[in-house]
């Protein structure tokens, strides 16, 4: 039995660090439940303390929105305050990496999601397949 080599194009997410979708969402996020309880565990007040907890009735969360300056509680501030310049350097670090909202974790939806928001991480990647 023969195998053939077939090229095969497929497109492929690799974030490029740009920051663009931390600054143009920095004050429209939100928390999960997921988040605010993995924030809880981990000790992260630090964080808590930009989650601005959006209450009705009793006291029932209904949302946690994100990036809350503490120091003038409920204005929102315009970029996310965990993102950091590298010197030098042409891309961005996120300080909270490893705990990260959700929202940011799946970033971007898909790839169209990715090219309206004019996020740079798609690319073509020329591959070989084997076939039989």
């Amino acid at each position: 039995m023969t195998q053939k080599t077939k090229t095969q194009t497929t497109n492929t997410f690799k974030c490029k660090r740009c920051a663009r979708c931390c600054v143009s969402y920095g004050n429209e996020l939100y928390a999960t439940e997921n988040d605010m309880q993995l924030w809880r565990n981990e000790g992260r007040k630090d964080i808590l303390a930009w989650v601005d907890i959006v209450t009705v009735g009793d006291g029932i969360p209904v949302s946690y929105d994100l990036w809350i300056n503490p120091r003038d509680p409920g204005r929102p501030v315009f970029r996310c305050p965990w993102l950091r310049k590298i010197r030098n350097k042409p891309f961005f670090k996120c300080r909270i990496y490893d705990v990260r909202p959700e929202v940011c974790r799946k970033f971007p939806k898909n790839k169209k999601h990715a090219l309206s928001n004019k996020c740079p991480g798609y690319r073509k990647l020329n591959g070989r397949r084997k076939t039989k």
